[in-house]
């Protein structure tokens, strides 16, 4: 009995998430909302999602943002997770790239 309820409840689960209008699928995410992750959840257009955590992680989250047209001349370096040392991390994400850390990338 315990495993047909808790079956059904899976089920039930699953058909929200799949029900057109509900979160995930259909909706796009406006800026400084949640992007990515296991739902995959997309940005507006316009926007990218600037993914927070471990390069190369799997179902990552991260934030949905403006991408920047232009960008100070400020020295702050940034290293991205395509191993590219950028100048600050305005320039990071005019790349639309994952931030590895702060500083320069090793050699």
């Amino acid at each position: 009995m315990k495993m047909r309820l808790m079956s059904v409840g899976i089920l039930v689960a699953l058909a929200c998430l799949a029900a057109p209008g509900s979160e995930g699928a259909d909706r796009k995410s406006k800026s400084g909302e949640h992007c990515g992750g296991m739902a995959r959840v997309e940005c507006e257009t316009g926007l990218w999602c600037d993914v927070q955590g471990r390069c190369g992680g799997m179902d990552l989250e991260g934030v949905c943002g403006k991408v920047p047209e232009v960008c100070t001349e400020e020295h702050a370096p940034v290293c991205a997770c395509d191993k590219t040392t950028y100048g600050n991390d305005c320039q990071r994400q005019m790349n639309k790239v994952q931030k590895d850390h702060d500083g320069a990338c090793g050699k």
